[in-house]
């Protein structure tokens, strides 16, 4: 476990987004609980990703375009699917449902096919997807996904409900990626992430 003093606390949470955009050709598992922090996490992410001039991706599943905050809606490409969705993002589109993953699909193909180097994809719930798809489905469309984007060498941050589903589910959908970043309210956990050791990083 890494240990971290409390005033070093947001530079080297700072770092573990820096290194996480740096992840090219690769998708990471981001697991936690609700009220975890992991609609943050995903938020710093991307403000660490627009300062490294990155293009941006999010897929809003859960939380819509209205509620999303300024660090993702003011660079991202947004794929809006969350069930009360009322906007049209100016930049992206909005899809019916979280159960129309061929009209989630076809927009974030595209806009992988159009990024420039090394993109970053999130996902706010593979657990919101899940409630509207069957397992088989929403793996297939994670696969096809995970697959384009490690082919433009982009990387991607897929957040999952902790305790929403068994083990074997959690397992079945981590085969599909790299590493995992585990949010918890007092600490980010990692795994499998390049120029991090396993362990603890305090939030």
């Amino acid at each position: 476990m890494t240990s971290v003093d409390t005033s070093d606390r947001d530079r080297t949470l700072s770092d573990v987004h820096t290194t996480l955009i740096e992840q090219g050709g690769r998708a990471f598992l981001g697991v936690g609980a609700p009220m975890a922090g992991k609609v943050q996490f995903l938020e710093r992410l991307h403000s660490r990703a627009d300062a490294a001039a990155r293009d941006t991706l999010h897929i809003a599943a859960t939380r819509g375009y209205a509620r999303l905050d300024d660090s993702v809606t003011r660079t991202a490409a947004i794929i809006d699917c969350s069930p009360a969705s009322v906007r049209t993002p100016p930049r992206g589109k909005s899809v019916g449902s979280p159960a129309d993953l061929t009209g989630i699909g076809i927009p974030a193909s595209s806009f992988l096919e159009n990024a420039a180097p090394r993109p970053l994809v999130t996902l706010d719930s593979v657990s919101t997807l899940l409630a509207y798809s069957g397992e088989a489905s929403v793996f297939r469309f994670l696969a096809v996904l995970t697959a384009q984007l490690r082919r433009v060498n982009g990387v991607g941050v897929f957040l999952i409900e902790d305790g929403c589903h068994d083990r074997q589910t959690v397992s079945t959908f981590q085969q599909l990626f790299d590493g995992r970043v585990d949010i918890e309210p007092s600490q980010v956990r990692i795994r499998g992430i390049d120029g991090i050791s396993p362990g603890g990083v305090s939030r």
